[in-house]
């Protein structure tokens, strides 16, 4: 079992059985780094996932917080549609630069000769029907030689990146009514509606660094948003 693995389990195990309560807040990632004899990075990963699968929600500039039962529930319907990381039946299909057109049209038009942006293309499959299709660009300035070696270690570092505590997401959800492409991969007829969800990685100053697409067909997701 990997270190990420064991914190993970641990700390769902507390908060299931009580030792962390409801809304409060879980030691800082230093400390779970001193506890568990590892490192900040690692311990982050641990609560990402358990962020994801709705038992503790973070504030910003202040740590994460163990989830009420209310809350919990909505994060747990809003991360069916928002994240497709936590899934087994993922597979990533590409990984290459994007163009400079690609650039452009997500990222700074000014920026677009001078910055190194990475597409990954990722399968969602439910069996071996495929149910979705997760699409992120990532500003990325170091050499990445290709074909990349081990894409999958890879997608996990940008991951971290993303998930980091200095980096800004925002959501914009729409139903496509074409999209033929995606509807062709996912085997889908120009009647039924297609989610786009499409999420946006800044910095504390406004900078883009990353832009995530989601395709899945409307009958796959019952979405449910409360406020």
């Amino acid at each position: 079992m990997k270190t990420y693995e064991y914190i993970l389990n641990d700390l769902q195990g507390k908060i299931e059985q009580g030792v962390y309560a409801p809304e409060q807040q879980l030691p800082s990632l230093r400390e779970l780094a001193k506890i568990y004899s590892t490192t900040p990075v690692t311990a982050k990963k641990s609560l990402s996932i358990l962020q994801e699968r709705g038992y503790v929600y973070v504030l910003d500039r202040h740590g994460f917080f163990v989830c009420s039962k209310k809350n919990k529930r909505y994060t747990m319907i809003f991360n069916e549609t928002k994240s497709i990381d936590q899934l087994t039946d993922i597979k990533i299909v590409d990984i290459k630069e994007a163009d400079e057109k690609t650039v452009q049209t997500y990222f700074n038009p000014s920026e677009a000769a001078q910055v190194r942006c990475l597409q990954f293309t990722r399968m969602l499959y439910n069996g071996t029907m495929p149910v979705g299709i997760d699409i992120k660009y990532i500003i990325h300035n170091s050499r990445v030689s290709f074909p990349v070696k081990n894409p999958e270690r890879l997608m996990d570092s940008m991951n971290l990146v993303l998930n980091n505590y200095d980096i800004y997401k925002s959501l914009e959800i729409t139903v496509m009514t074409d999209n033929t492409p995606v509807r062709e991969c996912l085997f889908i007829g120009p009647e039924e509606g297609v989610f786009k969800f499409k999420q946006t990685y800044r910095t504390v100053k406004g900078q883009i660094v990353g832009v995530s697409e989601t395709y899945v067909p409307c009958e796959e997701i019952n979405l449910k948003m409360k406020y």
